[in-house]
């Protein structure tokens, strides 16, 4: 018996030690929701994750709830319009995680868990619905089916809106108002459609520019949209396998190049949010997908739908964790 424990002991031991090497050698468990995510919307998932959570909804997945006051807050309301030719009316939020939520996917009111974010890489302007009426002008998140956001319990409903006169001013978010205190003049609030193609994706424009400056009695200048992260690069194959990269491949800006950028615009929003100024010349935007870079100002829409690059990971930002 002692010679067998003899042997067992140092057996037993080598047997613990290479257990707990081994589990040092392996990186931390992806968390659950970014496991569950397409593989292109984990960017948003890591540039993300400081400012809300990623809750499950079926049938939608996992989709992002900011940390923000459930009651009051809701989307498209902490920023301003910035006038553009290209794009019509552009939302520049204020919002840290604004870059992302107000111009990529669509939103949906959930009763426990409020406003609610899902992903999407086609960017757009703003996605929500218009309407106008009087000298009111209004906006509402589009929900995933294409229609303003509906709930039972949604707080004075869908729509905010603001004086016609403070469209396209830095303050536009000071005067926002609820239908039901517009009286008698929702009795007069029409649907505003005018929808396009860009870069393949459809969108609506808003308010026609040159209305709301006859509306105005003054002319509006037209904001430029500045990109302020790089294109996003085609890899090239790893050498040995031939050939080169696919043309739908496409890697990614690292999150904290893309959190950074979008902290930054936010910061700059905010030095200028509720003043009584014409929004500025230059709106920088944040669009690390190579499908929704910046059109020329002036060019057409686009015939038809264009293929969209497919998101590859890149190795190098972590995505095995």
């Amino acid at each position: 018996m002692r010679n067998l424990r003899r042997h067992l002991i140092p057996l037993l031991f080598a047997a613990v030690s290479g257990c707990a090497a081994s589990s040092s050698d392996h990186p931390p468990a992806m968390p659950a929701a970014r496991v569950a995510l397409q593989p292109e919307f984990r960017l948003f998932y890591d540039a993300l994750v400081d400012y809300g959570d990623w809750v499950l909804i079926e049938p939608y997945g996992y989709v992002f709830r900011p940390r923000v006051d459930y009651l009051t807050w809701r989307p498209y309301t902490n920023g301003y319009w910035a006038p553009s030719d290209v794009y019509g009316w552009v939302w520049v939020s204020a919002e840290t995680f604004g870059w992302a939520t107000e111009h990529y996917g669509r939103w949906l009111w959930d009763d426990y868990q409020g406003w609610v974010w899902v992903p999407g890489v086609d960017w757009g302007p703003a996605w929500v619905s218009w309407e106008m009426g009087g000298p009111w002008v209004g906006w509402a998140p589009l929900s995933p089916f294409g229609e303003p956001v509906a709930g039972a319990r949604l707080p004075n409903g869908s729509y905010v809106f603001a004086p016609v006169q403070n469209l396209g001013s830095s303050n536009v978010s000071t005067s926002l108002v609820s239908r039901e205190a517009l009286g008698s003049a929702a009795a007069t609030l029409k649907a505003v459609r005018n929808p396009v193609e860009r870069n393949g994706v459809r969108f609506d424009l808003g308010p026609s520019i040159s209305q709301i400056e006859h509306l105005q009695a003054r002319s509006i200048p037209r904001a430029r949209l500045e990109d302020v992260l790089p294109a996003p690069g085609v890899p090239s194959r790893t050498a040995g396998t031939g050939g080169a990269a696919p043309a739908d491949s496409i890697v990614l800006p690292s999150p904290a190049t893309v959190k950074s950028a979008g902290d930054d615009a936010a910061r700059q929003t905010r030095q200028i949010t509720g003043a009584e100024a014409s929004a500025p010349a230059r709106v920088p935007v944040i669009r690390p997908f190579a499908g929704g870079r910046a059109a020329p100002a002036g060019s057409p829409p686009s015939g038809g739908h264009a293929p969209r690059p497919r998101a590859t990971p890149d190795s190098s930002r972590g995505d095995h964790r």
